[in-house]
């Protein structure tokens, strides 16, 4: 089974944006 290249970018896009939202929370 191959992945398509665009779950490897959804999934990095989304790693990215949960550091977003805790660096947001430690800055609050």
């Amino acid at each position: 089974m191959c992945f398509p290249k665009d779950l490897k970018n959804i999934y990095f896009l989304k790693r990215l944006f949960l550091q977003l939202e805790a660096v947001k929370n430690l800055n609050d």
